[in-house]
């Protein structure tokens, strides 16, 4: 399928266009309050998908079709001149997008149980109050109280997890005044974490976009509805396709017949997963359709779908092999690997291949700083989001206050370096993983928390540091929502229909500060109603344990060298970075290779790698016999399994809301 650009839309002619008109913020702004509402209303009140649970998510993708083939056409039958441009589409698609981070596992109901957890769930039993709290709570920086917790006055915690005993005056009820200088210092975390993110994205986007050429397949879905769109035909020209249709139908049908179960428990459900246990005796595979992956996987070269499969099948036979063995480094940490020897090598890897491709994209890097700090005038960054000067600069003050955030924190004064890097390592690894590889959502084999005490021990730390790492899991932890991917793809965006990007960044930015706001006021209005107990045990109840359950094992039973394999540990790291660096030495040296670095560090075995191999199989098949034109021809029907799963999962979403029924609806979920 063709999607020829409309000559309102501002990217057929090569010239910038402006993109910020009054009716596209209007729209952007109420889709921004209604994602940040309903995302944690779909898994807290209605138990249903979690709408904004990956890094492309039903929330942005159900939201936008309504704008696209309701909205906008309805516009343009009232007037052709009415309709939405595309840049103006491109507006209302990045707020959305920036918004779907924030309310669950990217901001909102990891941060509030997570960092209240060490005070709700704090009792003479497990010691938590005698060997944790007084870490959190006597903290002073110039004279004044550190509010890393919210105060106790008034139940504001107690009654953030089980609910107010009383409503005279909801949701006045509410201690909002408590929780101000609480969130006001977190606040003061996160923004700048946010715009380092932020500046992180506009530093990288000429390499990946221009350079590079990377396809971004999550968000080609948008990107094609938003290319397609004309003012002088009433529809949009992607929903004349009838392969995306056919494409559409497949999961929208299945979903379709399977939701009748929920309402009428007497139909069957049509099963699109099974699980085959013990093979070879050991080893468990799920096989799984998981459409929006198979749509996903169609969209990259076939190296990377390949490699991504074939990696992961391999980590998780190693994981399994080895435990059947009897070898081990030791137990599982919090938010890792199944296998600390792999967690270990993916580690080394995703180190490795982070500073691989530093070195090189050496030049443009070498390019943004010396626009930034000597002003080069041959460096042109007038086509960037923002300037290369306000990224560096402005990102740099961020970090030394993050560092410093930390320090008063509880940290010793080297540590916030190393947590903070190896974090944005993470960070930056995973979102080239989704620019590159199409992969929604990951397993990181390691977090900073666990990684850096493995490596080092805990005696170099001190009680205090653990005590401040273990807050940390409020800003990363369960690494599947970041902000960092949807700032590039949102910059991706801009680019294609030849937005003007520089006010853009505002847009941006506010778009976070609103989502933050909307997405605190819904879990206090949510959780102080119903109590987050009795909403998501997960980020409430055992989630929400795990960083002062973590912080309270590594002070009682600290990594020393004499139980902590050190030495393998690092050999196992430095082996992991060894081998991703010869994975991309033969990538650049042989074009016949076959693997992938991409594919080595993450884990994806456990949710939808066999959706992998049927997607790569497909798509190997259909180059070899029907070449490239075919692949095109067949691009629609992909687009149309991504469209048709998030539709479905959003349509019934609402169904939900107005029939009443909270019986654990779930259609997506990774």
């Amino acid at each position: 399928m063709t999607m020829a650009s409309g000559s309102e839309g501002g990217s057929s002619n090569g010239k910038t266009v402006h993109a910020l008109t009054f009716r596209s913020l209007l729209i952007g702004l109420a889709c921004v309050i209604v994602v940040c509402w309903a995302a944690p209303y779909s898994n807290m009140v209605q138990k249903s998908s979690y709408l904004a649970g990956t890094l492309m998510s039903v929330a942005v993708i159900f939201t936008f079709l309504l704008i696209v083939l309701l909205l906008n056409t309805l516009l343009k039958l009232l007037s052709p001149k009415w309709g939405l441009r595309q840049a103006e589409l491109a507006v209302i698609f990045i707020m959305t997008l920036l918004a779907t981070a924030l309310p669950t596992f990217g901001w909102g109901e990891l941060f509030l149980p997570q960092v209240t957890a060490f005070r709700y769930y704090a009792a003479p039993e497990n010691k938590w109050d005698k060997v944790l709290l007084p870490h959190i709570e006597n903290r002073r920086f110039l004279g004044w109280d550190v509010p890393l917790l919210p105060s106790e006055k008034n139940n504001a915690v107690e009654w953030l997890y089980s609910g107010l005993p009383f409503y005279k005056d909801f949701p006045g009820d509410i201690p909002w005044m408590d929780w101000m200088p609480f969130l006001a210092w977190w606040f003061a975390f996160f923004l700048p974490f946010f715009f380092l993110m932020f500046a992180i994205s506009v530093v990288l986007r000429k390499q990946w976009v221009e350079r590079e050429r990377l396809i971004f397949p999550l968000v080609q879905v948008p990107l094609a509805m938003i290319q397609a769109e004309d003012r002088r035909e009433v529809v949009n020209r992607f929903f004349k396709n009838k392969l995306m249709w056919l494409g559409f139908a497949i999961p929208v049908l299945i979903d379709a017949y399977n939701s009748l179960h929920h309402y009428w428990e007497f139909f069957p459900v049509m099963r699109t997963g099974w699980t085959v246990r013990e093979i070879f005796g050991f080893h468990t595979v799920r096989f799984t359709l998981n459409w929006p992956l198979m749509g996903f996987t169609y969209l990259i070269n076939l190296d990377i779908g390949f490699s991504l499969w074939f990696f992961s099948w391999v980590k998780q036979f190693a994981a399994d092999l080895f435990t059947w063995m009897g070898w081990s480094l030791g137990e599982r940490d919090y938010y890792s690997g199944t296998s600390p020897s792999v967690s270990h090598f993916c580690m080394g890897a995703i180190i490795a291949m982070v500073c691989i491709n530093f070195w090189m994209a050496r030049r443009h890097l070498t390019d943004v700083f010396r626009k930034a700090f000597v002003g080069a005038k041959e460096v042109d960054d007038s086509g960037e989001t923002m300037s290369y000067r306000a990224a560096v600069i402005g990102g740099l003050a961020c970090f030394l206050w993050m560092w410093l955030w930390l320090v008063i924190a509880g940290m010793r004064w080297w540590l916030p370096p190393l947590v903070i890097g190896v974090a944005f390592f993470i960070f930056i690894a995973v979102t080239r993983l989704a620019v590159e590889g199409g992969v929604p959502v990951a397993q990181t084999p390691y977090i900073p928390q666990s990684f850096i005490p493995r490596l080092i021990g805990t005696s170099a730390l001190g009680s205090q540091s653990i005590v401040a790492l273990g807050l940390c899991f409020a800003w990363i932890s369960d690494v599947r929502v970041f902000l960092l991917p949807f700032f590039s793809h949102s910059v991706r965006i801009a680019d294609a229909v030849k937005m003007k990007r520089r006010s853009l960044s505002w847009v941006m930015m506010g778009t976070v500060f609103v989502g933050l706001v909307v997405t605190t006021v819904t879990i206090f209005l949510l959780c102080y109603r119903e109590g987050g107990i009795n909403l998501n045990r997960w980020f409430f109840v055992g989630g929400a344990q795990w960083p002062p359950k973590y912080a309270y094992k590594f002070i009682t039973q600290p990594v020393t060298a004499e139980n902590g394999k050190f030495g393998i540990r690092w050999a196992t790291t430095v082996g992991g970075g060894a081998f991703m660096a010869f994975l991309m030495l033969m990538r650049q040296r042989l074009i016949w290779w076959p693997l992938h670095p991409l594919g080595l560090p993450f884990n994806i075995a456990h949710w939808g790698w066999t959706s992998i191999i049927y997607a790569w199989a497909i798509k190997a098949v259909v180059l070899k016999y029907g070449g490239v034109r075919l692949f095109r021809h067949l691009r629609p029907a992909f687009l149309g399994l991504i469209l048709g799963q998030f539709t479905s999962a959003g349509f019934w979403f609402v169904m939900d809301v107005i029939t009443g029924v909270q019986s654990g609806h779930v259609l997506y979920n990774m």
